[in-house]
């Protein structure tokens, strides 16, 4: 009998093919100490030389494989097998009499329980860290003598969790597809999944309930959808579906190269958005024509202490070299909110959205302040950078920054009278309405649209029971849009846009429309946006955007862009096949007709 499943799409793409159960590592459990406490804790030691050395091996493998910001994972690791916290109370357990093995077990289920129970999506990440390295320790335990189970190499995987370090080793050309009980979209194995292009569906409850060792089953990791047992009209639609997916990419793939051109001769630059050098790669194959947004805020997550001058410089310049000459946009620090630092003591705050966030924090920690920019202004040499301030809501704010600046351009020759283009995320509403000025003292204007929309419609976008809410074809934003785009355009500076509306293409004629420079998104969804751009005029975009304006609710301007877009593109730039001439209903907010509405 059929079963469907549904669960976090975490990685794009669909795959079909039987089931293969993954168990995982079983390891006995004595209850009292086979030895004395002194030799269970040198095998303690014994355990950590091992598995150090291993952590190492396989961040310096995941680093030539998948590249720096995926081993990046590992070497957190390496920071979780130091931790005082984990050492101590391993060490207090077995002098309370238990086996090393046992007492690794304990402490780690403890810490990962602490870290699990935490609100911050980041730090529920390290309770993965801890029991992937807890497993390290206790297979690595001379005479332990775990029953180590093979990583599969066919078929789609289902586990009730996968740790990094398993995920790691999975084979793309064999492993069709995965499905997990645990984790979410930012969690390590979905991170990792995506970046070996294995279509992933995770946080599927209660998952091995439902499947058996070779059952057949369609796994969609765009839709976060697993069917299991399909019957034979399900497994020939989902065939049909892949293939029409494939076909579809080719096309567009055909010419990702090529600039994104308007019909009537506007030129929109299309580029990616980042969290480390380990996805340059994927941008470059997708036609990226520079790096609109880079996450720096990701060297700073999963660990201890903050990152050095010196490692921060690597980085910034690796990625810089690699993009050269094309231009790579660089935001500073963007901690709060939704993320936080566990390097850097911040007390809790009530509403942390509206909090020591962005540039704010950055003004108030100079060091850590001046360190980021010493980086980059060093790493300027290298390649084209420009650097963008996050959370802007004053004109001081900006002003502060350019004074530091100034200081560190004097102290560093590397810069060598370098003019370093300084940009602002427009992401509240308090920048969004005086545009005008801070166009005066800026180059350019980056428009994060994922907060806009948010501060905009007074709406937490994580937030279940007001989710319906969070509207990116609003009126209002689009009003409060176009107000941006042309208080950039009246001093001459260029503006673009980096949060989600980028990519999706509901959002795309109407951005063209208003005249923005440049769209900035995951790598993955360059393709279809630059496809969509040819296919329309700037002209008809911006007749678009006025009848747009004349209209009163989201769902009304949404009716409006897709009669639009079924009128001019191609079935070859839609999602999944799907023909623009069919459906026409009225889609929930940000839903995209064609591409990837990542």
């Amino acid at each position: 009998m059929m079963d469907m499943l549904k669960g976090i799409g975490a990685a794009p793409g669909i795959a079909i093919g039987n089931a293969v159960i993954w168990a995982g590592e079983k390891y006995p459990r004595p209850e009292q100490s086979a030895g004395s406490p002194q030799e269970e804790l040198d095998r303690f030691i014994s355990a950590v030389d091992e598995t150090r050395r291993q952590l190492e091996d396989v961040a310096d493998k995941v680093a030539g494989r998948l590249g720096e910001n995926e081993a990046g994972i590992f070497k957190a690791q390496l920071l979780v097998l130091n931790d005082p916290m984990l050492v101590n109370l391993i060490r207090e357990n077995i002098g309370s009499g238990f086996t090393a093995v046992v007492a690794v077990e304990r402490a780690v289920a403890l810490l990962a329980e602490k870290f699990q129970a935490l609100n911050d999506p980041y730090l529920q990440e390290r309770a993965a860290d801890i029991k992937d390295v807890g497993k390290r320790l206790i297979q690595n335990l001379p005479g332990a003598g775990p029953e180590k189970a093979r990583i599969p190499e066919a078929g789609i995987i289902f586990a009730a969790d996968l740790t990094p370090s398993e995920t790691s080793l999975l084979d793309p050309e064999k492993v069709l597809g995965l499905v997990t009980g645990e984790g979410g979209k930012t969690s390590h194995t979905a991170i990792l999944a995506r970046a070996l292009n294995i279509p992933a569906v995770v946080g599927v409850a209660d998952v091995l309930e439902h499947v058996r060792d070779g059952d057949p089953v369609i796994v969609d990791g765009q839709n976060g959808e697993v069917i299991i047992r399909p019957d034979v009209q399900t497994l020939e639609l989902y065939r049909r579906r892949s293939a029409q997916e494939k076909g579809r990419r080719e096309k567009l793939n055909a010419d990702k190269d090529a600039p994104a051109v308007t019909q009537d001769g506007y030129r929109v630059e299309v580029a990616a958005n980042i969290c480390g050098s380990g996805e340059i790669r994927a941008a470059l194959l997708n036609g990226a024509e520079g790096v609109g947004l880079f996450r720096t805020e990701f060297l700073f997550l999963n660990r201890d202490g903050l990152p050095s001058e010196e490692e921060q410089f690597a980085v910034y310049k690796e990625v810089l070299s690699q993009m050269a000459p094309r231009r790579v946009i660089v935001r500073t620090l963007d901690i709060g909110g939704d993320k936080a630092l566990p390097g850097l003591k911040l007390p809790a705050e009530q509403n942390p959205f509206l909090g020591l966030r962005g540039v704010r924090l950055c003004l108030q920690k100079e060091d850590l302040f001046y360190t980021q920019l010493r980086a980059l202004l060093r790493a300027s040499a290298f390649g084209n950078l420009s650097i963008m301030l996050p959370m802007i809501s004053d004109l001081a704010e900006v002003e502060q920054t350019r004074e530091i600046i100034a200081r560190l351009e004097r102290e560093l020759p590397l810069a060598g009278g370098r003019k370093i283009p300084l940009g602002i995320m427009v992401e509240t509403p308090a920048a969004a309405v005086m545009a005008d000025q801070l166009a005066e003292v800026v180059d350019f204007f980056s428009i994060g649209t994922n907060d806009l929309v948010q501060y905009t419609m007074a709406v937490d976008r994580l937030n279940e029971q007001v989710a319906y809410l969070y509207q990116p074809l609003h009126p209002a934003v689009l009003r409060l849009l176009r107000g941006v785009i042309q208080a950039a355009r009246r001093a001459g500076k260029w503006v673009g846009i980096c949060g989600e509306m980028a990519a999706d293409t509901l959002a795309v004629p109407l951005l063209v429309g208003m005249g923005v420079d440049e769209l900035s998104m995951s790598s993955g969804s360059i393709p279809a946006v630059k496809k969509l751009i040819k296919n329309i005029s700037k002209s008809d975009a911006s007749a678009l955007v006025e009848e747009a304006l004349k209209l009163r609710s989201a769902g009304g301007i949404m009716e409006l862009v897709e009669c639009f877009i079924k009128e001019r593109v191609s079935t070859d730039v839609c999602q999944d096949g799907e023909d623009p001439e069919q459906d026409g209903a009225a889609r929930p907010a940000g839903h995209p007709v064609c591409g990837n509405g990542e």
